[in-house]
């Protein structure tokens, strides 16, 4: 559950820099759960297949469960199935290896696995008429150097493996988790889009199988005090990592400052009074221009938040289309997110590049920083929006301006 590598002993606070077990949160079972539902569903819906696939080798009644479980798991988080279709070769192979393998099993996991089938008909349906999720289905995510990979498993990559010499019975589970944990740190590698997310629950079968092999060489030890004191010496060694995900979501909760450092954690008054209105009167085709973030470097691997993007926040909680929203849900995001800031937020902005931005994005919308906060980022006002801009909310930090 709680399993991370040596990451906190080179810790930081942002950045990607470090072992993977500081920043990627996928690839662990407690900093998945603590992140977001969508990471705790999907891992939750992983470990629901595989235990159908292992359990229709002896009858039908996982089949069904199964194929609608990778039915669901391949509509939220599609890559997800690949890394089970990744982890399916060797295990095939596996099987055969250890005599474990029956025809009837291979065909009652073959039913299980085209349950994934309508899920991928929808996905390349929404691929090809969707240019916003085309956009999001081709972002690139390139898994980091394989020593960022190893520096945080490779401890207890190699308590794992002694776990596997340890255990000399037969038995599916075990091949299964091995196999698991040994293409996991590799399959990261695969030739395609989204490499860093096959890395989902890599220290699940790491972890088992590692406590495993723990559990089997405490027991050797014939003093119980010795057994428990070396149990809790294990469980902080490779729990601190997870120590100080938990302290650092408290310290940015604190300081109201993201992992990303361009978004706060909490909206004050100012925003949510923009947020309530937009809510309320924006209509299907009304597009929202706001600043992009801007974060303040003021030490090594240290920020402060000097502009909260707003897109993001206006899209999720107000509804309303931004020009900028998303780093992988909005096509061409960097260069939107230059023009923007060349066009409305900088000292040297002309009403004629403005004019061209919202002829090219159809915007309805602008949030201009309001007197004070403008002339702290040197940003110009609204002089340069529309003839007889509106402005329909105004606030000490923002002003929001509606096209007349």
């Amino acid at each position: 559950l709680f399993f991370g590598g040596l990451g906190w002993i080179a810790w930081t606070e942002f950045g990607q820099t470090a072992p993977i077990d500081v920043w990627q949160p996928e690839a662990f079972v407690f900093p998945s759960v603590m992140t977001n539902g969508l990471f705790a569903a999907s891992l939750f819906f992983i470990v629901f297949v595989w235990n159908a696939i292992l359990e229709c080798r002896d009858d039908w009644k996982s089949v069904i469960p199964g194929a609608l479980g990778l039915i669901i798991l391949t509509n939220i988080h599609t890559y997800d199935t690949l890394l089970i279709a990744l982890v399916s070769v060797p295990l095939l192979f596996a099987m055969i290896l250890t005599k474990q393998f029956s025809k009837i099993w291979l065909f009652r996991a073959s039913i299980i696995a085209a349950g994934a089938l309508p899920s991928l008909f929808w996905f390349l349906h929404v691929r090809s008429s969707d240019p916003v999720f085309a956009m999001r289905a081709a972002t690139v995510t390139n898994s980091p150097p394989i020593s960022q990979i190893w520096s945080a498993i490779g401890l207890l990559f190699v308590v794992a493996m002694v776990g596997f010499l340890l255990k000399k019975e037969k038995s599916i589970a075990l091949t299964f988790i091995s196999v698991w944990a040994v293409v996991a740190p590799w399959i990261v590698y695969y030739p395609g889009l989204f490499q860093r997310k096959l890395s989902m629950a890599m220290g699940l079968p790491i972890g088992l199988l590692a406590g495993l092999a723990f559990a089997v060489l405490l027991m050797r030890l014939e003093s119980r005090v010795i057994r428990v004191a070396c149990s809790v010496l294990i469980i902080v060694i490779f729990s601190m990592t997870s120590v100080r995900w938990v302290v650092r979501e408290a310290k940015m909760a604190y300081s109201n400052l993201s992992n990303t450092a361009v978004n706060s954690i909490y909206a004050d008054s100012d925003v949510t009074k923009i947020i309530d209105y937009l809510a309320k009167h924006k209509t299907d085709s009304d597009v929202l221009i706001a600043m992009p973030g801007i974060p303040i470097q003021n030490g090594e691997s240290q920020f402060i938040l000097g502009v909260p993007d707003l897109n993001p926040v206006m899209t999720g909680w107000a509804g309303i289309k931004t020009y900028v929203g998303h780093w992988s849900e909005t096509p061409d995001y960097n260069q939107k997110r230059v023009e923007v800031k060349f066009a409305l937020y900088q000292p040297n902005s002309t009403k004629q590049m403005a004019s061209e931005l919202f002829s090219k994005s159809n915007a309805t919308y602008v949030i201009i920083p309001s007197t004070t906060n403008r002339e702290t980022l040197m940003t110009r006002g609204p002089e340069i929006l529309w003839q007889g801009a509106i402005p329909v909310v105004e606030t000490a930090e923002w002003t929001l301006y509606k096209k007349p």
